[in-house]
């Protein structure tokens, strides 16, 4: 019982590769063996070749596909020196400081500054300190009557300012509009002063040349209309609100939800961004519909690892080399679904090793539950996706396909061609009647 927790507790469906030791030792490099491109090499290929100028991309993918685990090793690189260039890397997990049912744009650049200046401070770099302090008292001042605040904490996060507002949502039209008012000055303060003087301090005591910015988890906001010509906030957020989020007079990567960046926008993105970079799924399969070897061998090697770190040997886990080969196959090459695959599972039959059955009962399962909510219309649609492996060319599609991507019964590939997709394989399980 001991092993299979230890095995459990390694496939924790949640949980990013930190990009220290004990992350490495499970990471895979996917990307190196089998991607056209790695997206990694591409972000910092096209911040280390700007020669300084600001660079703002858009990194998109599934969720749980693999997007942090990523973003945390171009940290890293660009931190040691990737391309003989260092950088000050601030990361922002936006999700813990912004509603993502309802953002603005001033908001997410409010709380980039508030990360930035923190993380700077903790670099050792104190100028603009007092000024960033003076500016977020202000501005609660301004809000005591209308908000509860919480109290200004000093300490790992010295700028923990966090504004309460689920509880009175009358307060955000206030919100904004003080923000708007008052972000001019911000930019100022942090294009003027704060980052010229920063950078020079850190050339001085860190070697770095330039800083960057990662606003994770803005993939995580939910679309919807925001008004009758069928504006939606994230049309609003990242196109209407552009020059608000490339303000800032530093390197800024934003990761974006998919279902705008898989959209006729996609263009108009990247007119104002560059290409788009996307991370796919692990290709199981191959453009023409073919099973690929080398996506299931590396999906292989992701539970060999999680197993070795438990303790246990692949041979412990699975009575046959067909079960997992079920499980990678069926994930669709997406991790955090292989994940969920292997501990259901576990949760299912309670012991090793896994017996052919309990992972069949897991497949059908999940098939099942992923299935049921699909309409007569919307499985139509799924098969022909299957068999043209291809976004669909009609207009009237699109709210659809933005919708079955989301929701990921369609996963997003990509091969030396460009990018191609099909249905979720869990689908494939399924037919109307029921479970084949």
């Amino acid at each position: 019982m001991q092993k299979l927790a230890a095995l459990y507790r390694q496939f924790d469906p949640l949980r990013p590769l930190e990009a220290d030791a004990q992350g490495d030792a499970l990471y895979v490099d996917w990307q190196k063996e089998l991607a056209p491109a790695d997206v990694k090499a591409l972000l910092v290929n096209s911040i280390t070749l700007s020669s300084g100028v600001p660079v703002t991309r858009l990194f998109t993918g599934h969720r749980g596909v693999g997007k942090t685990t990523e973003l945390m090793r171009v940290k890293r690189m660009l931190e040691q020196g990737a391309a003989g260039q260092k950088l000050f890397v601030s990361l922002l997990l936006a999700e813990e400081w912004v509603d993502l049912q309802d953002v603005s744009a001033s908001e997410v650049v409010f709380q980039i500054v508030r990360q930035l200046v923190a993380d700077l401070r903790d670099a050792g770099f104190n100028l603009g300190w007092t000024q960033f302090l003076e500016f977020f008292k202000e501005f609660g001042d301004l809000l005591k009557t209308e908000v509860e605040l919480r109290s200004l904490e000093i300490g790992p996060d010295p700028v923990k300012f966090g504004v309460v507002l689920k509880g009175v949502p009358g307060a955000r039209p206030l919100l904004r509009k003080l923000l708007e008012q008052r972000l001019p000055r911000v930019y100022d303060l942090v294009n003027q002063v704060v980052l010229p003087e920063a950078q020079t301090w850190l050339r001085e005591n860190r070697g770095c040349v330039g800083t960057l910015l990662i606003v994770d988890q803005l993939d995580r906001i939910p679309q919807k209309v925001i008004n009758e010509r069928g504006l939606t906030n994230h049309e609003n957020l990242y196109l209407d609100s552009v020059g608000t989020l490339r303000a800032l007079n530093c390197h800024v990567l934003y990761v974006a939800p998919i279902e705008l960046v898989y959209s006729r926008l996609r263009g108009r993105l990247s007119n104002f961004y560059g290409q788009v970079l996307s991370m796919p799924a692990i290709p199981v399969i191959t453009r023409d519909g073919r099973e690929n070897p080398d996506g299931l061998a590396i999906l292989r090697r992701i539970v060999a690892k999680r197993a070795s770190r438990a303790g246990v040997d692949l041979t412990d886990v699975f009575t046959e080399e067909e079960s997992l080969a079920r499980l990678c196959r069926l994930s669709g090459g997406h991790v955090r679904s292989l994940c969920n695959l292997v501990r259901s599972t576990l949760e299912l039959c309670g012991r090793l090793p896994v017996p052919p059955e309990a992972v069949e009962q897991t497949l059908r399962t999940w098939a099942a539950d992923l299935a049921e909510p699909l309409r007569a219309d919307e499985w139509a649609f799924l098969k022909s996706v299957h068999a043209s492996r291809q976004a669909p060319d009609r207009r009237e599609d699109e709210e659809l396909w933005n919708s079955l991507q989301r929701e990921m019964f369609v996963l997003n590939y990509r091969d030396a061609i460009g990018s191609y997709c099909d249905w979720n394989p869990l689908v494939g399980l399924v037919s109307r009647g029921g479970i084949r």
